[in-house]
C-alpha cells in the first residue's frame, strides 16, 4: 500500500471516528433536552395542581367560618370521604366526590378529606390517637389533593391544613312562653321562635320566668 491510500485510509477512519462521536454528543444532548422539557411540564403541572389544592383549603377554611358544623359533620359521619365545594349564593355548597378543571388540555381533580384531630392530654400539642390524647372537637385537619394523569400514570399534589373552631354562633332568649316546637338552631333555615325543642316539669305561664312544677 502506497503513502496516498495509507493517507486516505486513515482519513476515512477519522470521519468515522467524528461522526460517532458526534453522533453520541447529539443523543446526549436530545435526550438531555428531552428530559429539560419533560421536567419543565411536570413542574408546570405540579404548580397548577398546587393551586387548585390551595384554593380548596381556602374555601374549606370560609365554609367552615360561616358554620362549623358544616364541616364537624364531616370527620364523623363518613371519615375519609372525598368531598368538593361549589359556589352557592354568597358561600359554598358541598358536594360528593372530586371537581374537575380543564388545563392545557389536562384534566385536574380536586376534592378535600376531614380528619378528626388528637391533642397531648399534658401540652395540647397535636399527636395521634393514643392513650394520653384527646380528641379535639374545635379542631379538624384539612387534607387537600389535585390528581391529573400525566405519561400514562396518575400524579398528584396533596396539601394540609389545621383550622380551628373560631366562633359561635348563640342567641339570647327571654321568654319561653309559648312551650314546644323550638327550631333547630343554627341550622334549619328559620328564625328562632320562643318555644323549647322539649321540656317536662316547668311551669312558663308567665312571661320571662321558668318555675318547677309544684314549687
Amino acid at each position: 500500500m502506497n503513502k496516498n491510500n495509507r493517507e486516505a485510509g486513515q482519513s476515512l477512519i477519522e470521519i468515522l471516528i467524528g461522526v460517532a462521536i458526534g453522533a453520541i454528543l447529539i443523543g446526549g444532548a436530545a435526550a438531555t433536552i428531552t428530559l429539560t422539557l419533560r421536567s419543565n411540564v411536570q413542574n408546570k403541572n405540579i404548580q397548577i395542581a398546587s393551586s387548585f389544592s390551595q384554593a380548596m383549603l381556602d374555601q374549606v377554611s370560609v365554609y367552615a367560618d360561616a358554620d362549623w358544623h358544616n364541616i364537624d359533620v364531616l370527620s364523623g359521619i363518613v371519615p375519609g370521604n372525598p368531598y368538593h365545594l361549589i359556589a352557592s349564593g354568597s358561600g359554598f355548597e358541598r358536594k360528593d366526590g372530586s371537581k374537575s378543571d380543564a388545563t392545557e388540555g389536562i384534566v385536574f381533580s380536586t376534592s378535600f378529606k376531614v380528619e378528626s384531630v388528637n391533642r397531648n392530654q399534658e401540652t395540647d400539642a397535636i399527636e395521634s390517637s393514643s392513650a394520653s390524647t384527646y380528641e379535639d372537637p374545635s379542631t379538624k385537619k384539612i387534607i387537600s389533593a389535585t390528581t391529573w394523569s400525566e405519561n400514562g400514570q396518575t400524579a398528584d399534589v396533596t396539601v394540609n391544613r389545621y383550622i380551628t373552631r373560631s366562633r359561635n354562633l348563640i342567641f339570647q332568649q327571654t321568654n319561653w312562653k309559648d312551650g314546644e316546637g323550638q327550631v333547630t338552631f343554627p341550622s334549619g333555615g328559620t328564625l328562632v321562635n320562643k318555644r323549647f325543642d322539649d321540656y317536662a316539669g316547668i311551669e312558663i305561664l308567665d312571661d320571662g320566668v321558668l318555675k318547677k312544677e309544684g314549687f
